[in-house]
């Protein structure tokens, strides 16, 4: 709109035929301000609804990272059979560089969401497929109301890192338990109790090794409310991403760009911006992944 002021919005449409209501729109806005002309301070507020079916990592594409075929099958534990998970998130940014390439930032949040999301593996009960078959299950955990803030900082040497670590602590309190609580105390899951304190951690490197043209990304993120089987509602945890990329400029022919490809993970969601707080959390038993190759970009 002018030098220091900047509006952001679009929206993204999905339609999945295994859902009820099949069609899921999900818009977003947002609006950025400099307060000050020769100042480095931005400020922004966003609001978005997001609509998210469950089973959809298998199909859409990761917004950054890898990005592979469904590698597993998946079915719902719920007698009403696959339900969306709604999301309504408004929150209010500030952001400021520093002399030396550091960032610091804080920014408040609220986020209401409904039928969030379960993703449970290593199940295997009478008439369903067994665990080892990379299948896994989704049913609905309830419906919470979360108010939060959270601080970042990050620091980057062109050419060489990029490092942030972001803490985030929320107030949780669920006003709906799950349709699915049934089914869930049969497979021995944990659900979320009525209400808490949620606190995560979450640092991210980026690097590239001058000589050998190495990169090397890095997510491990730290958490107080990992869901698990068994009688806590929520423990402390960890998962992380870690994925290795090494240039092979002697295979350079015919335009293409040759690298070797190493990722190692347990974290379950890709897009971990925007997302609810327990898509991650509620992810249940997720195993490790180990992928391997060489990517060719023409």
């Amino acid at each position: 709109m002018t030098p220091r002021l900047s509006v952001s919005y679009g929206a993204k449409y999905a339609r999945y035929d295994y859902l009820s209501s099949r069609a899921l729109f999900s818009p977003r806005a947002g609006v950025t301000l400099t307060p000050v002309a020769d100042d480095s301070l931005r400020i922004r507020a966003t609001v978005a609804r997001r609509a998210v079916a469950p089973g959809a990592e298998q199909f859409v594409p990761p917004p950054n990272g890898l990005s592979l075929p469904p590698e597993r099958t998946f079915s719902s534990l719920s007698r009403q059979g696959f339900i969306a998970e709604r999301l309504d998130h408004a929150e209010l940014a500030a952001e400021r560089e520093w002399p030396g390439g550091l960032v610091t930032g804080a920014r408040v949040f609220r986020q209401t969401v409904d039928d969030q999301a379960l993703t449970l593996f290593g199940a295997a009960t009478s008439g369903t497929v067994g665990a080892g078959l990379g299948h896994y299950y989704v049913a609905s955990a309830g419906d919470f109301d979360a108010r939060g803030w959270g601080a970042s900082v990050s620091r980057t040497i062109p050419g060489r890192v990029r490092a942030s670590i972001d803490y985030t602590n929320a107030q949780v309190v669920w006003v709906r338990p799950s349709p699915d609580a049934e089914a869930l105390g049969h497979a021995a899951v944990a659900l979320p109790d009525r209400g808490g304190r949620l606190h995560d951690v979450t640092t991210s490197v980026e690097s590239t090794m001058p000589v050998t043209q190495t990169r090397v990304f890095v997510i491990y993120k730290i958490n107080s409310r990992f869901a698990d089987t068994g009688g806590s509602a929520g423990r402390a945890g960890a998962r992380f991403d870690l994925q290795i990329n090494q240039s092979l400029p002697f295979m350079r022919f015919s335009g293409g760009e040759w690298e070797m490809l190493l990722a190692l993970r347990s974290l379950f969601r890709d897009d971990l911006l925007d997302a609810s707080i327990y898509d991650e959390l509620l992810a249940v038993r997720s195993p490790k992944r180990v992928a391997g190759g060489v990517t060719v970009r023409f």
